[in-house]
C-alpha cells in the first residue's frame, strides 16, 4: 500500500515543522521544501542563472550563493523575489516530485510528510492526498517569531505578505490542529488526526498494496 501524502498547512511560527517531527515520530517521513531550497542553491544551474540575474553581490567569497546577500536582495522587492523563484523553484519542485515518488515506491513510512512555507503558492497541493492546517492564534506565533527566530513584528508582518493568508490556507485544508497550548496538548492533537487519517486508512485498506 502506497504512503499517504500530507502537507502541512500554518502561517509564519504556526508550529508546523514541529507538527511535522510528531508525525515523522508515529511512522511518517518527512520531506523538508526548505532543506530541499537550501541544496539547491548549490546547483550549478541554479547558481550560474542567480549569478547571471542578481551579479556577483548574491554570491559570498568562494563563489557560492549566499543566502543572506541574496534574501537581502529580493524580500523587500516583490519583482526579484518573482524573478528568484522562477529560477529554484522547478527545480525545488522537481526534487520533492522526485522524493515523493521514490518513498512511494520503496515503502516503508505510513506517510509522506510534506513541509513547505510556501505550499499552496507553489500548488504542492496537487501531490498531496490531504492537507492539515496548522493552527495557532497570531499572538502565540508573533511570540514563537520573536523568541525561537529573533523577528519583530515587522518582520514577521514583511514574510507574511509573501505567503497564502492563514484564513485561505484553513479554508483549503481538510484538517485542522490547534497549536494553542502545551506540547502535551499538541500531541494529542496529532495523535487524533494520526489515528483518524492514517492508521484508520491502514485498517480499512487490510494492509493490501494499491498496486
Amino acid at each position: 500500500m502506497k504512503p499517504r501524502v500530507i502537507g502541512i498547512l500554518g502561517g509564519i511560527a504556526g508550529g508546523k515543522s514541529r507538527v511535522a517531527a510528531m508525525m515523522a515520530a508515529r511512522g511518517g517521513v518527512v520531506i523538508d521544501a526548505d532543506r530541499i531550497g537550501h541544496e539547491t542553491l548549490s546547483d550549478a544551474g541554479v547558481r550560474e542563472e542567480i549569478a547571471r540575474r542578481f551579479g556577483a553581490g548574491a554570491l559570498d567569497e568562494s563563489g557560492a550563493v549566499s543566502r543572506a546577500k541574496l534574501g537581502r536582495m529580493v524580500f523587500n522587492d516583490a519583482a526579484a523575489l518573482k524573478e528568484l523563484n522562477a529560477i529554484t523553484h522547478p527545480a525545488i519542485l522537481k526534487r520533492i516530485a522526485v522524493e515523493i515518488r521514490e518513498l512511494s515506491e520503496h515503502g516503508g513510512a505510513k506517510a509522506i510528510i510534506l513541509d513547505a512555507a510556501l505550499l499552496i503558492e507553489c500548488n504542492l497541493q496537487t501531490m498531496c492526498d490531504a492537507l492539515v492546517f496548522v493552527e495557532a492564534s497570531e499572538g502565540l506565533r508573533a511570540e514563537r517569531a520573536r523568541k525561537d527566530r529573533g523577528w519583530n513584528a515587522d518582520e514577521t508582518a514583511r514574510r507574511e505578505r509573501f505567503q497564502a493568508d492563514a484564513v485561505t490556507k484553513k479554508r483549503l485544508a481538510g484538517h485542522v490542529i490547534v497549536n494553542n497550548g502545551t506540547i502535551e496538548d499538541l500531541e494529542s492533537e496529532v495523535d487524533r488526526f494520526w489515528k483518524s487519517f492514517v492508521l484508520l486508512h491502514d485498517e480499512n485498506s487490510g494492509g493490501k498494496s494499491d498496486g
